[in-house]
Parts: structure tokens; sequence; C-alpha cells
């Protein structure tokens, strides 16, 4: 039969793979940080995701969102956020996250929804700026709102005056061959 010892060694040997990738994972994230406060966002993407290869974690996959907002990839950047919040459902800084990229996708109902869980998740500390936030969503859904209601008055004025005006006939004008009002005088 199988002896004892063989299962485990397999288990040493799976525990101590768990640990290379949460090591590279790890050190991948830092050099992340790294390259973020040197303002390479590009450049710490790219090690982000080395890090959420190697194992993906909520700090990585936040701080790679917050990268690919930086970069204006809203939709990665909610990618990332809502794998974050799958890691982790409470996790603040990926509601915060997903609610500015949803933000800049112009989803604002959602990102409003997004807002409000981080303000109930959040920190003391971190409260007023994500009150900030929720405020300029709302201020931009709104005002979305009021430029939609413009477009559809525009658009129903434009269909009334286009109802109301005057029909017009397309004649096609004939020049009549008869010479006698023809203005030669040969004579």
């Amino acid at each position: 039969g199988r002896s004892v010892g063989g299962s485990a060694s397999r288990s040493a040997a799976a525990s101590r793979s768990e640990e290379e990738k949460e090591f590279t994972a790890h050190n991948m994230r830092i050099k992340g940080n790294e390259a973020f406060r040197r303002k390479r966002f590009a450049e710490a993407v790219e090690w982000y995701s080395k890090s959420i290869d190697a194992k993906p974690t909520e700090a990585a996959l936040t701080n790679r969102a917050l990268m690919n907002l930086k970069l204006s990839r809203h939709k990665e950047a909610e990618a990332d956020a809502s794998l974050a919040i799958s890691l982790n459902p409470t996790s603040a800084k990926a509601f915060l996250r997903r609610g500015l990229a949803r933000r800049g996708m112009e989803a604002y109902s959602s990102a409003i929804g997004d807002l409000e869980s981080a303000l109930k998740l959040v920190d003391q500390a971190k409260r007023p700026a994500v009150e900030k936030a929720l405020r300029e969503v709302e201020v931009l859904m709104s005002k979305k709102k009021k430029a939609d209601e413009d477009r559809r008055a525009a658009a129903e004025a434009a269909r009334k005056r286009e109802a109301s005006a005057p029909r017009m006939t397309r004649m096609k004008i004939v020049e009549d061959d008869d010479d006698d009002d023809d203005d030669d005088d040969d004579d």
C-alpha cells in the first residue's frame, strides 16, 4: 500500500508552493508600490499583474485598480475592484475604487451604490474623501439627467416644428418650345 510519509511530503510540497506564490505575489506588489511612488503607473500595473498572476490578493487588485484609474482605464479598474470585492466583501477601498471606475464610465447610479457601500465600511479618517466623491457623482448624475431632459425637449420641439411646417411640393419646370414669346429680335 501507500505510505503515510508520501502523503505528508506531498502536503509539504504543496504548502511550500503556496508559500512561494505568496512570497512572489508580495514581492511583485512591493515593486508595484515602488513604481507607483515614482508615478510610473503603467509599470506599476505590470508589477501588480505579476503579483495577481502569482496569487490574487485584495491589496494587489485594489492597487492595480488605482493604477488603471490613474491611466483612465475605467473598465479594467472596475473589473479589478469587483474581483477584490469578491475576495473581501467588506473592502471599503475596493468599493471606493469600483465607484470611481463607474464614475469614469458614467454609470452614475452604480457608482453611487458603490460609494455608499464604501462610506458604510470606511474608517472615520477616510470618510470625508468618500463623502466628497459621492457628492461629486451625485452632481454629475444630476447634470447628466438635466442634459438628457434638455436633449429630449429639444428633439420634441424639433419634431413639433417639423410637423407644423408648411409642406413644400416639388414641381418640375418645363420650358415651352413656342417661338412666340422669344425675346430674340432677329428680324
